[in-house]
């Protein structure tokens, strides 16, 4: 259903805006599973890091919003 993915796809927006934010998915997707207790922090290898502390508020913010778990 066309309709149901444009839904789902438009309430991840934020999530979409967060990726934009930090250059990409891949700080934000690591913090993600640091915050939820998947990854140990850090989990990323240098040069490489994960959001900093607004960065994290931000991202802890939307995940609860969005109720991912």
């Amino acid at each position: 259903n066309t309709q149901e993915a444009l839904r789902l796809s438009e309430s991840l927006n934020p999530l979409w805006a967060l990726f934009s934010q930090h250059g990409g998915s891949l700080r934000v997707v690591a913090t993600a599973a640091e915050l939820k207790g998947l990854a140990t922090s850090p989990c990323l290898p240098l040069p490489l890091k994960g959001l900093e502390r607004e960065g994290r508020q931000a991202l802890a913010k939307q995940l609860d919003e969005l109720q991912l778990t």
